[in-house]
């Protein structure tokens, strides 16, 4: 097996993945950067992201073990080594395909496994207007946009006031933020649910300057004048899954212990 480990830059975690390394190292496995068949993450949901992103395109396996803050996307510990040990020799029927979200832009695609979000970087309120499939929503006055897959629902979509989702849901949601709502303005002040074969388009940009952030990436805009789409890609990710974790689990063990 060829391997690579994505760690916090903490001491805690940096000694969990050399302590990582040295295991699978003395059993035979190949320590390679470049062309993983696994990618370990250690740390939180973010360093899980960092690590997807960085190894988007070479689609190995991601496995998250969690030494951070919150672990919604890193079911397993170090001391579940054997547990991982048996799933990796078997790990056929052991990992789940996640589909992203891809986002288009000035002619470029980039993906998230999170959400996709548009925001105003400046303090200044955006305008712009909403279609789903072709068909009008709205035009929006707000400080931006979320729309999150079903893996990001926990995040800062949740933050927003949007639903938790099952993680085996193939499901874009949009909710607002901060939205304006006055007798000049109004919106639909409420998450809403697409499906997979949706496309949400947003255009129209009364005040041109603002930033989209995807994951824990950035892309900042100036002057722009053109369409912005998002949809549920035929892109996916393969996650390594905990056998004794499920989703309720996760939601319990993040919101509420």
């Amino acid at each position: 097996m060829r391997f690579y480990v994505k760690n916090k830059d903490n001491e805690r975690c940096l000694k969990v993945s050399e302590r990582l390394i040295d295991i699978l190292v003395n059993e035979g496995h190949t320590l390679d950067e470049y062309n993983p068949e696994f990618v370990f993450s250690i740390g939180g949901d973010g360093t899980f992201l960092k690590a997807v992103h960085a190894y988007l395109n070479i689609d190995p396996i991601f496995i998250g073990i969690n030494e951070g803050n919150l672990g919604f996307l890193c079911e397993f510990t170090l001391d579940d080594f054997n547990i991982i040990k048996n799933i990796i020799n078997d790990y056929q029927d052991n990992y789940k395909n996640y589909s992203l979200l891809e986002l288009e832009v000035n002619n470029e695609t980039y993906y998230s496994l999170n959400e996709v979000r548009i925001e105003s970087n400046d303090g200044s309120s955006l305008r712009f207007d909403i279609s789903v499939n072709d068909d009008f929503l709205e035009r929006l006055n707000a400080d931006g946009v979320c729309i999150s897959s079903s893996i990001g629902s926990s995040g800062i979509n949740k933050g927003l006031g949007g639903a938790l989702v099952s993680h085996n849901l193939e499901i874009m949601q949009l909710i607002e933020k901060t939205p304006i709502n006055n007798r000049c303005y109004s919106s639909i002040n409420s998450p809403i649910i697409f499906d997979k074969d949706d496309i949400i388009t947003i255009d129209n940009f009364a005040y041109n300057k603002f930033s989209i952030y995807y994951d824990n990436q950035s892309y900042n805009l100036n002057n722009f004048n053109g369409t912005i789409k998002i949809y549920i890609s035929d892109k996916k990710i393969r996650v390594l899954k905990h056998p004794n974790i499920t989703f309720t689990n996760k939601v319990n063990d993040a919101f509420i212990k």
